[in-house]
């Protein structure tokens, strides 16, 4: 394990992106990165090598932005998560757990701390006591992945766009 200095906290996440062979994992509560070019080339460069990207983002009033819409155009998998507040940036092989949000600003002007983690034993843990109990509470809002959600927890989870359905519970 190894403290990251501020400045750099974004040069290991790009590194964790851009290392990610099969899956890359990005739990966030809050995400703003279209000015982030260095990330979204990175996510790009990912997508395009066949890496399954996640992003985990805090439920709130006003989640759905422009990245948010942007990254699921790409074909990043985006779920909410009630209440999420770990920032923790992860390939099979490498995290980071950090203050830093995956928000573009945060990066260039706050100061956060960050460390990177190499070893297969912390990672395995980061994955059974924050990751897996996240896939049992987070509801998928991407449209281009196939195992998500049923219809009827979509219709549970956006009762606007289905209030005139009528959901059958067979």
């Amino acid at each position: 394990m190894v403290v990251i200095p501020p400045q750099k906290i974004g040069n290991g996440i790009r590194y964790i992106i851009e290392n990610a062979q099969t899956k890359c994992i990005v739990i966030s509560p809050y995400l703003e990165i279209l000015e982030w070019k260095e990330i979204l080339d990175a996510i790009k460069n990912a997508l395009d090598r066949n890496v399954i990207i996640e992003l985990y983002i805090r439920n709130r009033h006003n989640y759905f932005n422009k990245s948010v819409s942007m990254l699921i155009d790409m074909g990043v998998n985006v779920f909410v998560v009630k209440n999420l507040h770990a920032k923790v940036y992860m390939n099979e092989r490498n995290a980071i757990i950090s203050s830093l949000n995956f928000v573009y600003y945060s990066y260039k002007r706050s100061h956060e701390l960050g460390v990177f983690i190499g070893n297969g034993n912390i990672i395995a843990d980061i994955i059974k006591y924050n990751y897996t109990p996240l896939l049992r509470i987070a509801y998928c809002i991407s449209y281009k992945i196939n195992y998500c959600i049923s219809i009827s927890s979509i219709a549970d989870y956006f009762p606007e766009l289905f209030s005139d359905l009528e959901i059958n519970q067979a």
